[in-house]
């Protein structure tokens, strides 16, 4: 699989799954990780219209918010050879039918705020 790695802003890559995901337990173990040894684990995502989503990651990147790291490395999957995520439909369902207050949700947990919003995670946009 081809993979491009790039250095961007933790708040700067957004869900494609609800908090419900995140199971506050592990989200604990992963800051309290970071914070000793300031290491990150792999943030695995696609580009989609301009922005970044979370394919395998969302630990990291809410640690990353919560500890203020001022950049991440994350690699760029090519969406096109991985299923469902290859269809811009599929792309486009999963961002409507998680909404507005995933982002919200990360936001608070994450005690971050997105420098914007993708009209994607809104219904009949």
């Amino acid at each position: 699989m081809n993979v491009n790695v790039m250095q961007v802003k933790p708040s700067s890559l957004y869900p494609v799954v609800t908090l419900e995901s995140i199971n506050p337990q592990i989200l604990n173990q992963v800051i309290e990780s970071m914070r000793k040894e300031m290491k990150i684990a792999s943030i695995k995502v696609i580009s989609y219209k301009g922005y970044f989503f979370i394919l395998e990651g969302n630990y990291e990147m809410l640690a990353a918010n919560i500890i203020r790291l001022q950049s991440i490395f994350i690699e760029i999957l090519d969406r096109s050879k991985i299923s469902f995520w290859d269809k811009d439909e599929n792309v486009e369902e999963q961002l409507r039918t998680i909404g507005m207050n995933a982002l919200y949700d990360f936001e608070a947990v994450g005690k971050f705020t997105y420098s914007e919003y993708p009209k994607l995670y809104k219904r009949g946009e």
